[in-house]
């Protein structure tokens, strides 16, 4: 009896892991390139799972990947444009797989013009 009090008290007084666990999982990253800030979306098995706008830093940005999504693999894709491939180069060094899409490629709903 007294082992079932412990164990109850030690499981009130326990708190729960708030970090999720993304081991083994595939997180997709889209991100929108703007001159001063990221705007990203991550998806993890078909749900968007957290959003997110940062400051246009790619080695923050990739720290904030690996802090967000432990033990994660990622796939990430941004528009080419005036930033040219740092953010690309960023990942690829970190072992984050990315590709650079054309804009003109991306499909639009015609509902929702650029």
């Amino acid at each position: 009896m007294a082992s079932n009090i412990s164990n109850n008290q030690k499981a009130k007084n326990s708190k729960p892991s708030s970090k999720k666990s993304y081991e083994g999982k595939t997180v997709y990253v889209g991100i929108d390139v703007h001159k001063r800030t990221y705007s990203v979306v991550t998806v993890v098995e078909g749900i968007v799972v957290k959003k997110w706008q940062t400051v246009a830093n790619p080695t923050k940005l990739t720290l904030q990947l690996f802090r967000y999504f432990p033990g994660a693999s990622f796939q990430t894709a941004y528009e080419s444009g005036f930033s040219a491939f740092v953010l690309h180069r960023t990942f690829i060094k970190a072992g984050i797989p990315n590709i650079v899409v054309n804009p003109g490629s991306i499909e639009v709903a015609v509902h929702n013009p650029r």
